[in-house]
């Protein structure tokens, strides 16, 4: 006996699918239009095509670097980003071989202010308002 596949839920999951790659088409579009304005290199485009072309391995610590360092930056509050064991072993052996300055430079201000004092204690820390150049 095989099951029958529901026509309804593969036209739902079409439609969704579909929509998924209208607004990752937009959202490319405007990105590119934002970074054109501040006069900036296309990285879009250069993304895209690094991983079309199979030059850019997710499996590698570039792609999770870079990856994580935008997760932290969309994330609605740092204190709960997690990284992973890759690039959290990246960053120890870095930490080894460079030290602490090194980090802090790389790493940048995140977030600045007074999180432990009770005014500001159960505020969120988005990371669109850290200032960071590598999570």
């Amino acid at each position: 006996d095989t099951e029958e596949e529901d026509p309804i839920e593969n036209t739902a999951f079409e439609t969704a699918a579909k929509d998924d790659t209208q607004d990752i088409e937009t959202g490319a579009k405007e990105a590119q239009k934002v970074l054109q304005e501040l006069d900036s290199p296309d990285i879009v485009a250069e993304l895209i095509k690094a991983i079309n072309q199979g030059n850019l391995d997710p499996n590698k610590l570039t792609f999770k670097v870079i990856f994580e360092t935008l997760q932290f930056l969309n994330h609605a509050d740092i204190r709960s980003m997690r990284y992973s064991a890759m690039s959290m072993d990246f960053w120890k052996l870095f930490l080894n071989k460079c030290g602490g300055s090194a980090i802090r430079l790389l790493s940048g201000w995140k977030q600045v202010g007074s999180i432990l004092t009770t005014k500001d204690r159960g505020k969120a820390m988005p990371g669109s308002e850290s200032n960071i150049i590598l999570a």
